[in-house]
């Protein structure tokens, strides 16, 4: 036991190779040594691990902003907000990208409320938060987002507690989400999964008419929605379009849907889902 206190103490004594590196090469280690986006914040984990390894490791970490920019909170993550509040200062001017994951609704509005002075530098928003989190939201009705470029929402379909919860308001005029200045805006992902409801298309205003990439899926026998927002997406790339549950297209709806750029359409499962191709033009698809 001794021998190893005496090895211990020579060890801090002499120091490592990496600490005659330049601090500006360490600080690209640093971020080389990132998890992947989507991992919550841990201190078995870069960039907190990194941070507090020595004084010196740490003044590094606080000044490379690139290491705070992946915001990742779920249910499980202790003293969500203060985290958020802290690695959004920590990150700088840099645009930042924000996974938000709760069934707690309040939770969930106090980090939409933590995150809105920060809009500006919004890039990626990932946001699985249920509709009552998102009341904040409409003080950025007319707010520009500069930097946002990828979208994905949905709603959970039960709390904590286990308690089925609302997709929201039936009300199309009040949105629970505008984002109507965001030039960079080109990939939105709104479909479902068994333990989330798709977005509701008609509680979600955004410049369609940008998107290039769009994952979409209808609930509640909204093919209306569905089929009026498609024709706004006049230069999707890629659309991935699913329909829960299995409903026909009604015969009233005859719009017809032109995407002169699609170059890739994966429907769902739903027998029904390939009436959707009878709507579609597809000038340059292959």
């Amino acid at each position: 036991m001794k021998f190893r206190k005496i090895l211990r103490r020579l060890w801090r004594r002499k120091p490592h190779p990496i600490s005659s590196l330049p601090p500006e090469i360490i600080s690209r280690i640093f971020i080389h040594c990132l998890p992947s986006l989507g991992s919550a914040p841990s201190r078995s984990h870069a960039p907190l691990l990194t941070a507090q390894i020595c004084g010196s490791w740490r003044a590094i970490a606080l000044q490379t902003p690139q290491l705070w920019v992946n915001i990742s909170l779920s249910c499980d993550v202790k003293s969500p907000v203060e985290i958020l509040k802290l690695w959004s200062l920590r990150a700088g001017s840099l645009p930042l990208n924000y996974l938000l994951i709760t069934t707690d609704a309040e939770r969930g509005r106090l980090l939409i409320e933590a995150a809105i002075p920060h809009h500006q530098r919004w890039g990626l928003l990932f946001f699985r938060l249920p509709s009552a989190s998102y009341v904040g939201m409409h003080t950025l009705a007319d707010a520009s987002f500069p930097a946002l470029h990828s979208l994905w929402l949905d709603i959970p379909r039960h709390d904590a507690s286990g308690a089925l919860l609302s997709t929201g308001t039936p009300d199309s005029s009040n949105k629970l989400v505008e984002i109507r200045d965001a030039p960079k805006l080109r990939n939105v992902d709104i479909s479902s999964s068994p333990t989330f409801f798709a977005f509701p298309q008609h509680l979600l205003e955004i410049p369609w008419e940008q998107l290039e990439t769009l994952n979409v899926a209808i609930e509640n026998d909204k093919w209306v929605d569905s089929v009026s927002t498609l024709v706004l997406c006049t230069r999707l790339m890629e659309l991935t379009f699913s329909s829960v549950p299995e409903t026909p297209i009604p015969v009233e709806i005859t719009s017809r849907v032109t995407m002169t750029f699609l170059r890739c359409l994966d429907l769902g499962k739903n027998p029904y889902d390939s009436q959707l191709l009878d709507h579609l033009s597809c000038v340059g698809f292959r």
